[in-house]
């Protein structure tokens, strides 16, 4: 990135004053480096902006994968459930039968409320992570069609030509 600094000074040491006929062109080249300024520091913001996102959208992917070890941990857990379930029923069988149907209804409860549970947060999840993207698209896009305008500025053209110019000087 360049310095902003460095062409904020229209009567910088290396520009000569060449008279009357040179003044317009020093405030072109001050409004120029006015805008030049103005639009790197917008740039910047975006940037900024965009760094923001990109840091919610990494958070929300830990999240992710701390909701994906927790599934797997309910997983592991159901499975003793129902483990437990079948012992019960093998233990149970001269006991009453209505006792394990209570039982199992409870397990069967408590296990859907579990699923439910998990789907709603990974939905949660997903529509966060989805406008977190769109957030980051839309402000790449901003920070798009400001680089765009800024470049169709013709002051900044000709800003761009004798920097250009400048360095193909220096160079020499």
């Amino acid at each position: 990135m360049e310095n902003p600094e460095v062409y904020s000074d229209a009567a910088s040491p290396g520009r000569e004053s060449l008279g009357e006929g040179s003044a317009d062109l020093e405030k072109l080249l001050q409004t120029a480096e006015a805008e030049n300024l103005q639009m790197v520091k917008l740039i910047d913001t975006e940037r900024q902006r965009s760094t923001e996102f990109q840091k919610q959208i990494e958070e929300t992917i830990a999240w992710t994968e701390q909701l994906e070890e927790s599934t797997k941990n309910l997983d592991v857990e159901a499975k003793q459930l129902h483990n437990k379930f079948k012992q019960n029923r093998e233990i149970c069988e001269g006991f009453s039968l209505n006792s394990l149907k209570k039982t199992s209804a409870v397990l069967d409860e408590h296990e859907e409320a579990l699923r439910k549970k998990f789907e709603m947060i990974s939905l949660e999840r997903q529509t966060q992570l989805l406008q977190h993207q769109e957030d980051v698209e839309k402000y790449e896009k901003i920070w798009s069609r400001y680089a765009r305008k800024y470049e169709d500025i013709p002051l900044a053209k000709e800003l761009s030509k004798v920097k250009e110019t400048a360095m193909n000087t220096e160079a020499s």
